[in-house]
């Protein structure tokens, strides 16, 4: 935020003929809006600057008193139209391609220098047509890194205009405008018409057929703003606005109709200086417009215009007090939000601080989580190689079982009573003389061996029978148990991995919002550092101002000097 205070040359514009010309140059638009210096050198009040920052008012030319008022500078009416813009304009406009909103208040009376500073003669133009062709300039350098739109509005009786459209004073609803609150960009018009510039010809046709048709209104209260919107790469979108001020009038402050805006101005300046919750900026269009600003949310010059020759004091008087109470406001907004960026950036430490205290817990915590997951892993799967080999053990009983059995019926099978017939026959072919007697002893015998034989048999196969279902039911068992313990583990299997993927993203969460941080905390640096290094400008022109009074002071004491030795 600047406060600066310009006492302009004494020129008086005369209306224009051939505004409504659509095919006239911009030659002529400032041929017709030229200025004539007026020839009056009888001054309304007496002034006087002690220092380049401290500005008294005297009244009816005696120097007692006076009314002293503080900025960050004064320019005599010496001081080009260049000077003005190289000092005060560039910087804000640099501010606007980094990204920053702001906004140019022009305060000032009628023939105080307002309509002068902002559009200038031909031999001087404004800071409006310079701002123009330094973007331009600019544009080229960047090989058209950015593009700028142009719109303007005005504020009559409370009623928004576009200045744009076709007809500026029309009474329907088409033409006049409504505010609205974005959460983003703050308080915008809606419906306004927004034109590309692509040269400096058609921009500067659009400002000086705006500014014919505004100061053709009669009413002294009405406000001009004019807008450059400024779009870099499609997605950096900024603005600079150029506001010009309505006359303030301390004879009809009264008047609710005429002065609505600066009553309702002067009481949100007095709330915001008294610290009050509610601050009435709705209960007018301008302020409403203007409330980002007043909450030092827009970086914001106050450039108010002084014509000595012209003015009434008590006109200009009150122009320097809102401008001072202005000043004094939007300098403690700024305070206030360096204390909270500041609260900001330890809060934001605290807060990696304690990010970074969660991620070494959490990374520790899954570390020790996966080495156990890892433990019973390893332990279901000794336990699944243990189930494996007990049924290998069991399918290689089987397998003796069965070759037992085999073998056993075998056996059988060889001693079978028509085996024992087939070779009795063949024994009594042989011995066909003493088969009789023998056969019948043998038979005998053979029966009652058989009949042992086979019931110890039967009784051995009973048993393997059952040992074999035995078996069969352990195996079924064995089975029935791995397939449980197989879904258990792939249960467990899956849960684990559910809790390492859900553990992993909690990390990279934490990751990102660490990362998220430290973009802020850099963001915060870096406006750090714009920060000190203005400071140290403002410090090198204070150096430099402070020098040349010197030399001017050593000067003046030479030469006073020098008169009291003739």
């Amino acid at each position: 935020m600047r406060s600066v205070l310009r006492i302009c040359p004494s020129y008086h514009y005369f209306s224009s003929t051939n505004n409504n010309n659509n095919n006239s140059t911009i030659n002529n638009n400032i041929n017709n809006n030229q200025q004539q210096q007026q020839q009056t050198d009888t001054i309304k009040y007496y002034y006087e600057a002690t220092d380049l920052e401290h500005f008294t008012v005297y009244e009816n030319n005696i120097r007692e008193n006076g009314k002293t008022f503080q900025c960050d500078y004064i320019y005599d009416n010496h001081t080009s139209q260049l000077d003005i813009f190289i000092n005060e304009i560039v910087p804000y406009i640099e501010k606007v391609l980094n990204g920053i909103d702001c906004n140019i208040l022009l305060f000032g009376n009628d023939y105080s220098g307002k309509r002068y500073t902002l559009e200038g003669i031909k031999d001087s133009p404004g800071i409006f047509y310079k701002t123009i062709e330094y973007l331009f300039n600019k544009k080229i350098e960047l090989n058209n890194l950015f593009k700028i739109y142009f719109n303007s509005v005005m504020i009559n009786k409370e009623i928004i205009y576009d200045n744009l459209s076709l007809e500026l004073l029309n009474s329907s609803e088409n033409n006049q405008l409504r505010l609205k609150d974005d959460k983003k960009k703050g308080i915008i018009i809606e419906g306004i018409s927004n034109i590309e510039i692509k040269d400096l010809n058609q921009a500067l046709h659009l400002f000086y057929e705006v500014n014919n048709k505004f100061y053709k209104i009669n009413n002294l209260n009405k406000h001009l703003i004019l807008t450059l919107r400024i779009v870099i790469n499609n997605k950096l979108d900024t603005i600079l606005n150029f506001i010009s001020i309505g006359n303030i009038n301390p004879l009809q402050l009264d008047d609710i109709n005429s002065n609505l805006w600066i009553n309702n101005l002067s009481n949100c300046l007095n709330c915001l200086q008294n610290n009050l919750p509610s601050i009435p900026f709705h209960k007018s269009k301008f302020t409403l417009l203007l409330r980002d600003t007043l909450l030092n949310l827009k970086e914001t010059l106050i450039l108010c215009n002084l014509s000595p020759v012209i003015e009434n004091y008590k006109f200009v008087i009150q122009n320097l007090n809102i401008c001072h109470q202005l000043k004094n406001i939007l300098s403690l907004q700024q305070i206030k939000n360096k204390e909270l960026k500041e609260s900001m950036i330890k809060e934001s430490r605290k807060e990696e601080m304690n990010d970074e205290i969660k991620v070494t817990y959490i990374e520790n915590t899954n570390e020790i989580a996966l080495q156990k997951k890892e433990l019973e892993i390893n332990s279901l799967k000794e336990e699944n190689k243990y189930l494996n080999e007990k049924v290998l053990q069991i399918e290689s009983q089987l397998k003796k079982l069965t070759e037992l059995q085999e073998f056993q019926s075998k056996q059988i099978q060889a001693i079978s009573p028509l085996q024992k017939k087939k070779s009795t026959r063949i024994n009594n072919s042989i011995n066909s003389n003493n088969v009789n007697n023998t056969s019948i002893e043998s038979n005998s015998l053979n029966s009652n061996e058989l009949d042992r034989y086979r019931e110890v048999m039967e009784s051995m196969i009973i048993k393997l029978k059952k040992q074999m279902k035995e078996v069969e039911e352990e195996n079924l068992n064995l089975k029935k148990e791995i397939s449980k313990m197989d879904i258990l583990h792939k249960k467990n299997i899956s849960k684990l991995l559910n809790n390492y993927k859900t553990s992993t993203k909690q990390v990279e969460d934490l990751q990102k919002e660490n990362e998220e941080l430290k973009e802020k905390f850099e963001k915060i640096k870096k406006e750090k550092r714009t920060i000190n290094l203005e400071k140290k400008e403002k410090e090198k022109k204070l150096e430099m101002e402070i020098n040349l009074l010197k030399e001017a002071l050593s000067v003046a004491l030479q030469q006073a000097r020098h008169v009291t030795n003739n």
